[in-house]
């Protein structure tokens, strides 16, 4: 991490189709369903520490991840 005050764009991947109402549970975050029965979640993350958060809220969701990958600017929300 850079250390830029607008964070870094991640696109995280979990299995299944999730309700959309888990796009409140996420703010900032853009939840798409994909073809293969996943479900992405794409937004930026401030830092190493929010990452960790991050992480943590998806366990303790129950939510399965599959991948969280770093992401260009412009590889996240409408893009995807």
């Amino acid at each position: 991490m850079t250390g830029d005050p607008a964070g870094h764009p991640y696109v995280i991947r979990v299995r299944g189709h999730v309700d959309m109402v888990w796009a409140a549970r996420f703010p900032g975050f853009t939840v798409t369903h994909d073809a293969g029965g996943t479900t992405t979640f794409s937004g930026t993350v401030v830092d190493q520490a929010g990452l960790y958060g991050l992480i943590s809220r998806f366990r303790d969701s129950g939510l399965a991840l599959i991948s969280i990958e770093p992401a260009e600017w412009g590889d996240t929300g409408d893009a995807r």
